[in-house]
């Protein structure tokens, strides 16, 4: 907003206002892609037998070691990914990123789900 006593010009502020947003939104989702596919950190658990996994709910969770699909529920759960868990992941390219909302991995693969 200008300040006291400037001519204050609504639609240049708008245009520069969007602008603004626009650039920073178009850096946001290059970071993004840069960093690879990102899953909200709180999906990353790690079970008791020390295995990163993605829990996609449904009794299904994707071995971040081995990337197969492996059966997944509430006794085999240890806790969600901390961020020395994280890095040691980041250490063997099991993931390329993390931050405080987002785990960016390298490849995805596709989901399977089940058939009817």
């Amino acid at each position: 907003m200008p300040g006291c006593g400037a001519i204050f010009n609504r639609e240049v502020y708008v245009k520069t206002f969007y602008s603004t947003l626009e650039k920073s939104a178009a850096v946001r989702i290059r970071t993004a892609m840069e960093k690879g596919t990102p899953i909200e950190r709180t999906w990353v658990c790690i079970t008791f037998e020390g295995d990163a996994v993605i829990d996609w709910g449904d009794g299904q969770a994707l071995d971040l070691y081995s990337g197969d699909l492996i059966a997944f529920d509430n006794t085999t759960y240890s806790h969600m990914a901390t961020d020395n868990d994280l890095a040691m992941l980041q250490r063997v390219s099991r993931i390329s990123a993390y931050d405080s909302r987002y785990v960016y991995l390298n490849n995805l693969p596709d989901r399977k789900l089940p058939s009817d």
